[in-house]
């Protein structure tokens, strides 16, 4: 999981180098949550695994709109003009998806949590039912 995440901040780097040194001491943060080391456990845990639909997408995707919603609160989520670029958010999800099928099951369960996306994650107006 971090080199796949490592791939992705190459991509975040090339596009934006001068906002690069702002952004990571607040993901280098995120590694003291335990609920951001837990879903890396998880995520890793299923990447390497060879089910097809493995039960823990479903604890990720807990995982995730937990953290997403918390984000949300405080006002986290907020990637200012940076957002509206869509052509490297784009090929940030496309890279996650061609990395593992099991993306595509990961951002559905998302979705019936009420967040889109997979590094730009977004609220959705009111969750599928």
């Amino acid at each position: 999981m971090v080199e796949a995440e490592r791939d992705g901040w190459i991509l975040v780097a090339a596009r934006w180098p001068d906002r690069i040194i702002e952004w990571m001491p607040g993901k280098i943060a995120q590694l003291d949550d335990p609920q951001v080391v837990r879903l890396y456990r998880v995520l890793s845990e299923i990447f390497e695994s060879d089910a097809d639909d493995d039960p823990r997408l479903a604890e990720a995707a807990d995982i995730m709109a937990c953290l997403a919603e918390q984000a949300y609160a405080s006002g986290e989520i907020n990637l200012g003009e940076e957002a509206y670029d869509d052509l490297p958010h784009d090929l940030l999800d496309a890279l996650a998806v061609e990395s593992d099928p099991r993306v595509e099951r990961l951002l559905e369960l998302m979705r019936e949590r009420g967040w889109s996306g997979w590094n730009r994650m977004e609220r959705l107006a009111e969750p599928p039912d």
